[in-house]
């Protein structure tokens, strides 16, 4: 009984070793692994610079279309190509009026000496000068004669309240009613010009109608009405 407790014993010992121990592939596997590797497909190096090539393709024509896109924009703006592209500006002070391209009145100075004055500015400068002077350029006290520097300062929102240096130097050519109106959607600056202009004509005994008088005496508590000419001898 001994001697076959022993051989089972040493049975299960050899099935363990069996298990544990590294499997081979056979010769007929090789051969089966060999075939599925000359079966698959790969690509040719013709096949592989056909596709490089049309990826390039692809990226110049891209690239060729955004160029031409902004050629054509810089083509519509003369601003784009040179910073010395001049503005008009004028002044809507009834005194003299200095702009600076930089801060506390330093860099290039322009003096305007009298009301409706128009100087050219190089439009490079006049970015300065409307980053320096914002206040000047939102409430009127100079005026941007040009439609496409006033967009690209991004200032066409102000300018839809901002009077014409036109329409200020004849807004007494309009009835009472219309100066009121224009005087009240005026921004602070031609606002300040109106009121001086209806005081000079006071002083002046020039004529200025009763109706605008009143009603812009009641909006500022000026007494227009109540100014004596200067008697000059």
């Amino acid at each position: 009984m001994a001697k076959t407790n022993t051989s089972t014993s040493a049975t299960k010992t050899a099935t363990v070793k069996k298990t544990g121990a590294s499997i081979e592939p056979t010769e007929v596997e090789v051969n089966e692994m060999e075939e599925n590797m000359d079966n698959k497909t790969v690509p040719s190096n013709d096949t592989v610079l056909r596709e490089e090539y049309e990826k390039l393709l692809a990226q110049v024509q891209q690239l060729t279309q955004l160029v031409n896109t902004n050629m054509t924009s810089t083509e519509s703006s003369p601003y784009t190509n040179s910073m010395e592209k001049e503005v008009v500006v004028v002044n809507m002070c009834m005194g003299e009026l200095n702009l600076a391209t930089e801060g506390n009145g330093k860099g290039t100075i322009y003096n305007f000496k009298y009301f409706n004055q128009a100087l050219d500015i190089p439009f490079g400068d006049l970015k300065d000068i409307v980053r320096n002077n914002a206040r000047f350029v939102d409430e009127g006290y100079f005026y941007i004669a040009d439609a496409e520097a006033v967009k690209r300062l991004r200032k066409a929102y102000n300018y839809k309240k901002i009077l014409e240096p036109a329409t200020i130097a004849n807004i007494f050519d309009y009835d009472s009613s219309t100066i009121v109106s224009m005087y009240k959607n005026a921004p602070r600056g031609q606002q300040e010009l109106i009121i001086q202009m209806i005081r000079d004509k006071r002083l002046n005994a020039e004529k200025v109608d009763a109706n605008v008088m009143m009603e812009l005496g009641e909006l500022t508590g000026i007494d227009f009405l109540g100014m004596e000419p200067i008697a000059y001898n």
